[in-house]
């Protein structure tokens, strides 16, 4: 479902691919659509069925190929987020767990596939670095770098921020969207 917004985000992205000048009412609207994104209420992403397809819990300390798993940081209804330890390369990362139900679906699998693979692909600071895909006992995860700090949703919850930093915020997202349209990635959510 295409809007205003999408149109003017386009229309950023295509101006940062071209190097030209965005103008100025062009800017304000992404701005403002994108002050709106972010102070819109959470929507519920757990379903009804999600509670018969949980993530698989990990502990603390358990080996997910060879990974160490240090603490869960967030759960929901597209599974656990943890962080580890990459024993190999010393660093930590994080990794997502699907549902066991992800796996049950081949088309739903071949698409978290792809779009992990696009993912690892792009190579950019403003887009999250994908290391590895795989399935651990019937559950599907992603290996990526894990990024420390709050969310922007955590900082909002203290109050608005100042407009230089929301400006900030809006054009790190349209680079970031900027070169993962220059690879041919499109992003859906």
């Amino acid at each position: 479902r295409l809007n205003s917004s999408h149109l003017v985000i386009s229309y950023a992205v295509f101006c940062l691919k071209k190097n030209r000048p965005i103008s100025i009412i062009a800017f304000s609207f992404l701005v403002y659509t994108f002050f709106l994104m972010i102070r819109r209420p959470p929507r519920s992403t757990l379903f009804p069925y999600t509670t018969l397809f949980r993530s698989m819990r990990l502990a603390t300390g358990m080996k997910l190929d060879g990974y160490e798993i240090l603490a869960l940081l967030g759960a929901g209804g597209m599974g656990e987020v943890y962080r580890a330890r990459d024993p190999a390369l010393n660093r930590e990362v994080a990794i997502k767990v699907l549902p066991s139900n992800v796996s049950l679906d081949p088309d739903r699998l071949r698409r978290f596939q792809q779009e992990a693979q696009a993912a690892a692909a792009l190579d950019h600071p403003n887009i999250l670095a994908v290391h590895q895909f795989g399935v651990f006992q019937g559950s599907p995860y992603l290996v990526s770098e894990l990024l420390v700090g709050e969310s922007l949703r955590q900082v909002l919850q203290r109050g608005p921020i100042p407009v230089r930093k929301g400006i900030d915020c809006a054009v790190q997202i349209a680079h970031g969207l900027a070169a993962a349209h220059a690879k041919g990635v499109v992003h859906r959510d």
